[in-house]
């Protein structure tokens, strides 16, 4: 269709949702069934199972959405149901519906109920449900982590390997989540899946193939250094799969690697990370040193290595993004309260949307803050100043995420993390 936006973009609906979430699947929709103009408000016309200008058919459809709209958790389950049963329900009415019971769901702890209302909305209308088949994979992943029933896990994802190119935000979100709770090996085996298929797509999007790329490789380097019974900085299997994912120099690996288990040799002082780039910019200083703390959070805290990873990664981010010539090593380190805020704000924007990278570094700061103290990078009076100067951005982060009705496991681990006031 001439003149569509962008996958992440705003839906030009004015919804606020971005265009892949909102209008995408009916445009698309509409031009696999003739190339239909959509109206001139610019959200085009619903993707229904009756026959599109029928106003019965539309009369229905909008009456359920009313029921829905006001009734509460119990009712608004029947009302599902009784869609389903007269065949009353779209695909986007159906995906509406069912985000406000599964947010509702997750929140009484009763995802094992959402699960069975989906699965059976999956054998009575499969053509609607595979359209949103990859965000529902992300609800039935939801269940199975909270359920425990990790053995689910590679038949959910098996989605994700179909078409990776063309749900590529789809597929780095559910990824993060899977990291953040330690489930590395299901997500590389359905990611190296749909490989040959990013690697196809490479001079259409380049840009997808390099962040898939980067993920896998990421993601192998956390497998080999949790399972493998002696991991080594060098080990040439390791580096060359790597290679086969993303272009990176075996020096760096290593360095990377050594990082994480403890075995950098490096003892930092306040003036490596103050003195010029000279032949190691100042940027790569910060990541090393935010990957040994991670390396440590898992070794000697039980931190969920791939946890300890994505707090890093965004730990990294931040200190790289507001150091400045001239900054004092304390200061680089220790995040401030309102140069973090405006980090995460940029994270949990509608655009990124990096809810768990977010998550896992708020919820490891005091972590980080004794690791910076036992390193004699700070004094402990200024890493007890800086978690009472961190605690409202927390605090303002776990009101924000209750009020998006985000993954309780979450926010729960967060307020587990921080010592009372």
């Amino acid at each position: 269709m001439a003149g569509r936006p962008g996958r992440n973009a705003p839906c030009p609906c004015g919804s606020g949702r971005k265009y892949k979430l909102c209008c995408l699947p009916a445009d698309e929709a509409l031009e696999r069934a003739g190339g239909l103009a959509a109206p001139a408000s610019g959200r085009p016309q619903r993707d229904r199972l009756a026959i599109p200008d029928d106003p019965d058919a539309a009369d229905a459809w909008d009456g359920v959405w009313d029921r829905f709209t006001g009734a509460d958790y119990e009712e608004q389950i029947a009302t599902f149901e009784d869609a389903l049963a007269t065949r009353t329900v779209d695909g986007e009415l159906a995906f509406e519906m069912l985000s406000e019971i599964q947010a509702e769901a997750a929140a009484r702890g009763e995802l094992g109920r959402f699960r069975a209302l989906l699965e059976r909305f999956a054998r009575a209308l499969p053509t609607l449900y595979a359209r949103d088949a990859a965000y529902y994979a992300g609800w039935l992943l939801d269940e199975a982590l909270a359920s425990g029933d990790t053995v689910r896990l590679p038949a959910l994802l098996a989605p994700l390997a179909e078409r990776p190119d063309e749900q590529i935000d789809e597929v780095l979100q559910l990824a993060r989540r899977l990291t953040y709770y330690g489930q590395i090996a299901p997500l590389l085996e359905v990611l190296r899946r749909g490989w040959p298929a990013i690697e196809k797509a490479h001079d259409r999007e380049p840009g997808v193939a390099e962040e898939y790329g980067s993920l896998v490789a990421d993601l192998l380097v956390l497998q080999y250094v949790s399972t493998a019974p002696n991991p080594r900085a060098d080990d040439p299997a390791l580096f060359a799969e790597v290679r086969c994912y993303v272009e990176t120099e075996q020096e760096q690996l290593e360095q990377n690697v050594a990082a994480l288990l403890g075995q950098s040799g490096r003892s930092w002082r306040a003036s490596d990370l103050e003195s010029p780039p000279r032949g190691e910019p100042r940027g790569r200083r910060l990541f090393l040193l935010a990957e040994e703390w991670a390396g440590e959070a898992w070794r000697r805290h039980g931190v969920v290595l791939g946890r300890a990873a994505l707090a890093a990664d965004a730990l990294a981010a931040y200190q790289d993004e507001h150091a400045s010539k001239g900054m004092r090593a304390a200061r680089m380190l220790v995040p401030a309260p309102r140069p973090l805020e405006r980090f995460l704000a940029q994270q949990l924007d509608v655009l990124i949307y990096d809810l768990y990278r977010a998550g896992a570094l708020v919820e490891l700061l005091p972590l980080y803050l004794d690791f910076l103290v036992e390193r004699e990078l700070i004094e402990a009076s200024a890493a007890r100043r800086a978690v009472a100067e961190l605690r409202p951005v927390e605090a303002r982060l776990l009101q924000d995420l209750e009020l998006a009705r985000a993954d309780p496991a979450l926010t729960a681990a967060i307020r587990a993390r921080w010592p009372a006031a």
